[in-house]
């Protein structure tokens, strides 16, 4: 996968491809995910957004688990969580998802 091209892609085309190249190279498309993730929190208008968001963070949760990498994955989510503080509907649809702190 191009990571370095990934801002090109619109979302659908991008996670298109990512679901093409998970199940073969699941370390490949953590980083497309993120960036995935990243666009929708950045989308102003679509009111789906952060469910968008929020499906693709428990995406990216099962490809650690997978990878057997949850450490790695507990990192980016808090991150994840300390960046966007301030959309207190993102939060709470993560924890929601069971994707608490």
């Amino acid at each position: 996968m191009a990571i370095d091209r990934l801002d090109v892609l619109g979302t659908y085309l991008l996670q298109d491809l990512i679901e093409q190249h998970r199940a073969a190279h699941p370390a490949d498309v953590i980083g497309p995910y993120r960036h995935l993730i990243a666009s929708y929190l950045a989308e102003t208008g679509n009111k789906y957004r952060y469910s968008y968001a929020v499906r693709h963070v428990k995406a990216l949760r099962a490809i650690h688990h997978q990878l057997d990498t949850p450490d790695e994955f507990t990192d980016y989510l808090h991150d994840l969580r300390a960046e966007h503080k301030r959309k207190t509907s993102f939060l709470a649809q993560l924890d929601k998802a069971g994707l608490g702190t």
